[in-house]
């Protein structure tokens, strides 16, 4: 009825749209390899087993008009679609438009060029910086002289004592507030609940510097003495 008739103009409108944009983007042998053509020849000959008849039948000039002049190499060879049943052809129509969308995004995006945003600039930037601080310190580990290699290891030893000593408090720090401290105080304490969380925090500093002092006297030997 007029319903079918409705959907099957559809549904042509939307196999020459993606002929149109297949057109557009491949030529003569490109065409032939394109997986949108071998869509649209795998569509027409599934809606010729359906509907043998045309949409629109052809005249005979036109067929000796093309057996006359055939179309140039470097042309867009022509697809015929007969018209197929109307939901099979609108879901199809869809798909080829979906995949030419898909195309089109990649191919515009090759065409691009790429940006560079200040956090990609900074990243970089911080790479750089860290492999050239890795070359100059093993520059200096390895100088013939014997005082800048003392120095180097000295400075090495300093910095990462330091590191290690403030990411061991902090984290042992946190986790005594967390799990004794919180729970009885409160995240957010006021009053006397806040000035015993202060004299907490002195204590844990007090337990650290006894415990280095008693580190210090056992590396030392002053026990055994």
């Amino acid at each position: 009825g007029a319903d079918v008739s409705a959907l099957v103009a559809e549904a042509q409108d939307l196999i020459s749209r993606l002929e149109a944009s297949v057109g557009q983007k491949f030529a003569g042998p490109d065409l032939i390899s394109s997986p949108l053509y071998r869509h649209l020849q795998a569509l027409t000959s599934e809606a010729e087993k359906l509907f043998p008849a045309p949409l629109q039948p052809e005249s005979n000039d036109r067929s000796e008009h093309s057996e006359a002049s055939p179309a140039p190499s470097n042309e867009v060879f022509p697809v015929t679609v007969p018209p197929a049943e109307a939901g099979e052809a609108s879901e199809a129509g869809e798909e080829g438009e979906a995949m030419g969308e898909v195309e089109a995004e990649i191919w515009g995006e090759e065409e691009e060029e790429e940006e560079f945003t200040p956090v990609d600039v900074g990243c970089s930037w911080t790479l750089i910086g860290s492999l050239f601080f890795t070359m100059v310190m093993f520059y200096f580990v390895n100088y013939p002289d014997d005082d800048i290699k003392r120095y180097t290891w000295s400075i090495i030893n300093t910095t990462l004592s330091i590191f290690t000593a403030v990411l061991t408090f902090q984290g042992i720090d946190d986790l005594v507030m967390h799990v004794a401290v919180t729970p009885v105080l409160g995240a957010f304490p006021s009053g006397w609940r806040q000035i015993a969380r202060v004299m907490i925090g002195f204590v844990i500093f007090l337990a650290w510097y006894v415990f280095a002092l008693l580190a210090i006297a056992l590396a030392s030997g002053m026990f055994k003495q």
